[in-house]
């Protein structure tokens, strides 16, 4: 599998992003053109992926790209109509758009996501500064709710995802 090639959709995608940021002045026909560019070019990255590294892929793998396309078509078809709906739209919109895009095209910032997102909800450092607000302004049983099981879900989802995607050889499971 050419992991370079792999990527080139995440690529393309937040590179739009970034164009959007550097073209923030240039003026709304501009940068619905950036927009509609850069949503046929996720596209064709994504056939461009699958094409190459067809032979080699996994079914998981190949089902990931299928997602990817079909992530891709939609975006396409979002932006596009984005670009009438919200004619006055400034880069920060279209380059948010293009990031929402390409978060949702690879796995590695979705384990990003799930760790950020379970380690919140664990309280794990730095990411436990909500817990000193929360429990004093919380209710007595829904202050013992959050630290009696909500926290707790937070390390089980934790460790559920680590054993899911890592299977080290020492899992029970």
């Amino acid at each position: 599998m050419n992991i370079n090639i792999w990527f080139l959709p995440l690529i393309v995608s937040f590179g739009t992003a970034f164009v959007h940021l550097i073209f923030e002045k240039a003026g709304r026909p501009v940068l619905k053109w950036i927009s509609l560019i850069g949503a046929i070019g996720v596209l064709f990255s994504c056939f461009y992926s699958m094409y190459v590294n067809y032979n080699s892929l996994t079914s998981v793998e190949t089902l990931g790209l299928l997602f990817a396309i079909l992530i891709s078509f939609i975006g396409l078809f979002s932006i596009s109509y984005s670009q009438w709906y919200n004619p006055e739209a400034n880069f920060v919109y279209d380059g948010l758009l293009f990031l929402f895009l390409g978060g949702m095209l690879w796995k590695h910032i979705f384990f990003f996501s799930v760790l950020v997102g379970t380690g919140i909800k664990a309280g794990i450092f730095p990411l436990h500064t909500w817990l000193p607000d929360a429990h004093p302004a919380a209710p007595t049983p829904v202050s013992a709710m959050l630290s009696g099981v909500m926290i707790k879900t937070g390390i089980y989802t934790f460790i559920r995802f680590y054993f899911l995607i890592f299977k080290p050889s020492w899992s029970i499971g």
